[in-house]
């Protein structure tokens, strides 16, 4: 870590560092070989990994609010249709354009003003729903409070938005002339508008292609989420409590001494009634500490350039009991592996894989840089965890015993597997017992469970808010389909008493409207592919075990917004099956 003196920019940072890469590597080709150094702001390191999701949620809230705005629109169009008849009344009594547009304007500000009160009402009370979820990716959630400049800015919106899409369907209807606008009949919205009408329908054909959209995204991320709660990793979470302790250690022989007191602090533990079994470890998965680099099989060359790089973790004897992680060959640590024994160390399947291929690897010597360059003996094999986290594919593990590395063993966790459910319910003895062995040592206690559910808190939170927009925006379009063939069955009240009145059957004028909201519906889904294509990569950095051209997701969202804007135009159809031909053709 760095603090940047006044006056110098981080681009000219980053090229004083590059220069310094350069030197290091000419003083050192070796080792210093194709290194360089990055320089990265910390507010990046703590808020980068959120920045992806907070710019998915950003885009799904303006998806939204178009949905809206065109669903108000739609809405306000056929009430400004079916008073075409009246405008024309009052423009041919003398009222000017300007004050029916005044008039728009007074009725939108009736319905803005009183929706934008409940939207700050409501906003507070999201927000406090928000933190409680509690997402540990976004940064200082929990100090989020209600921001009135950014209410203002919502309220502008929403008073924008309200007057836009209020006026501009009385504005397109005051520019007919007065005696076209006479000859409409006010029941039957505007029949001769045939404008009004594709517009209408553009609508409609929006609201279907943005939900289409929503709906996709959330189906995505329902199914990475459910891919990543499937998968495999590698070890047993539950019914573990997790100690982190750190013991103070300076020199040497302090460190040797703290290993001594972990292994003695283990055995106490392991006795203690309710523990099946317990160990000690730097690098608990999914865990705060976790260390990597380079190893060197012995008699395969001390390239650096050339050599393989592991996950490295000190573990103590019954650590792979403890998590469930399987022994596949050899042994486990013993407390004979000690710091003054002969140095030893087990792999992962993936390491075994990659370093010897189908020769066993129990017996042969490897080396890394954690803290020493002596070989280390492979004693076992054990299988492949997902070590930093769920949604993070299995790699190879370097195992050691932390008495023979104690430069790194003053700072461990302890684990330890309960009889019990709840782990916890261990604590309070465990943090007595090592309080008892040393005062000094700094405790913090949790559960594997809480550690792997931490990790994966933000994808169920961007599954929930994202999959909560889609369900808003699915309503929306089936409101607005329902109100467009309401306002088709009404315009065509005449059309189709006529047709039952030559014999036409309930069940053939239902299939009529339903063919007209098929339609829309159709080219809706066309246009929302298109969206759902267009955005694909902004998914491709969220997603776990998927791609977002999954078949399977893309056919079952087509197939649920389908039936649900169908759904939308039943009972319009229903209505319009139940049309008297007598009362129909009696109308204007």
């Amino acid at each position: 870590m760095a603090k940047l003196r006044e006056g110098v920019t981080l681009q000219a940072a980053q090229s004083r560092v590059a220069t310094l890469a350069s030197q290091l590597e000419a003083a050192e080709n070796v080792t210093n070989k194709n290194k360089s150094f990055r320089l990265v702001p910390l507010h990046e390191q703590i808020a980068g990994n959120a920045r992806s999701t907070i710019l998915l949620l950003l885009g799904a809230v303006a998806t939204l609010l178009l949905i809206a705005c065109a669903n108000v629109a739609h809405l306000l169009l056929a009430r400004a249709a079916a008073r075409t008849r009246d405008y024309g009344v009052r423009i041919a009594l003398g009222a000017s354009r300007t004050h029916l547009l005044q008039q728009a304007l007074r009725s939108a500000l009736r319905i803005a003003i009183p929706a934008a009160v409940l939207g700050v009402a409501l906003s507070w009370a999201l927000l406090r729903g928000l933190i409680w979820l509690n997402p540990s990716g976004l940064p200082r959630l929990a100090e989020l409070q209600p921001d009135w400049t950014l209410l203002a800015v919502a309220v502008g919106i929403t008073l924008v938005c309200s007057l836009l899409f209020g006026i501009a369907p009385a504005w397109y209807m005051t520019r007919m002339d007065a005696q076209t606008a006479l000859r409409q009949s006010g029941g039957r919205g505007g029949s001769a508008s045939t404008g009004a009408a594709r517009l209408r329908n553009l609508l409609v054909i929006g609201e279907v292609a943005f939900s289409f959209a929503l709906a996709m995204g959330a189906g995505l991320l329902f199914r990475s989420f459910l891919e990543m709660n499937t998968v495999s990793l590698g070890y047993k979470p539950e019914s573990i409590l997790v100690t982190y302790a750190h013991a103070p250690a300076n020199t040497m022989r302090e460190m040797i001494a703290a290993t001594r007191r972990f292994d003695g602090l283990v055995e106490q533990i392991r006795q203690t009634p309710g523990v099946s079994s317990a160990s000690a470890a730097m690098g608990v998965p999914s865990g705060r500490y976790h260390s990597n680099g380079l190893y060197f099989v012995e008699g395969a060359g001390d390239d650096p350039r050339q050599a393989p790089g592991a996950g490295f973790s000190l573990t103590g004897p019954d650590y792979f009991r403890t998590l469930g992680i399987p022994l596949i060959a050899g042994r486990d640590f013993t407390p004979r592996d000690q710091y003054d024994s002969p140095f030893v160390a087990i792999i992962s399947q993936s390491l075994a894989r990659r370093g010897f291929g189908n020769e066993s690897p129990i017996g042969r010597r490897v080396k890394c840089g954690l803290d020493s360059d002596k070989w280390m003996t492979i004693v076992g094999v054990v299988g492949d965890v997902r070590s930093d986290s769920p949604s993070t594919l299995p790699g190879p593990e370097l195992y050691m015993p932390f008495p023979q590395h104690p430069s790194y063993a003053n700072e461990l966790q302890l684990v330890l597997r309960t009889e019990s459910a709840n782990p916890r319910s261990l604590q309070d003895t465990v943090e007595r017992l090592i309080r008892a062995a040393d005062s000094r040592i700094a405790l913090q206690t949790t559960t594997l469970t809480t550690m792997k559910d931490e990790r994966l808190a933000m994808p169920p939170f961007r599954t929930f808010l994202l999959g909560a927009f889609a369900a808003f925006a699915v309503l929306l379009s089936m409101s607005g389909i329902y109100a467009l063939m309401s306002w088709q069955v009404t315009r065509r009240t005449s059309e189709l008493g006529v047709r039952m009145a030559l014999g036409a059957s309930p069940g053939r004028v239902v299939g009529l409207v339903l063919r007209w909201a098929g339609m829309l519906t159709g080219v809706g889904l066309v246009a929302g592919i298109g969206l759902s294509a267009a955005s694909s990569r902004l998914f491709e950095s969220v997603l776990f075990g998927l791609s977002p051209a999954d078949a399977l997701t893309w056919v079952c969202v087509m197939i649920g917004v389908t039936i649900t804007a169908l759904s939308a135009a039943v009972v319009p159809a229903w209505r319009a099956a139940r049309i008297q031909p007598a009362v129909a053709l009696r109308q204007e």
